[in-house]
């Protein structure tokens, strides 16, 4: 005996949501399982406060670039002024 007890097919229960949780012959859970799904839609959250955050970086690093261009923008025009 290999020690690994296997669950009969039960007639009265139609395959479905119901019985995707049940765990499989080899012990494991199946995919459905409650804690698989967690973790799966822990790592898509975090996924989207990680892009979150790329985008805030990339907005910051825009609205830096802007602020100095314009800081040479007028000086440039002031230095023109003092050449006038």
């Amino acid at each position: 005996m290999s020690g690994v007890v296997s669950q009969g097919i039960d007639m009265d229960t139609p395959p479905g949501p119901a019985s995707l949780g049940r765990r499989l012959a080899n012990g494991r859970q199946s995919p459905t399982a409650p804690l698989k799904i967690f973790g799966h839609a822990k790592k898509k959250i975090n996924d989207i406060f990680v892009d979150i955050s790329l985008y805030i970086e990339d907005g910051n690093q825009f609205l830096e670039g802007i602020s100095v261009l314009s800081c040479n923008f007028w000086y440039f025009l002031s230095t023109l002024k003092a050449c006038s």
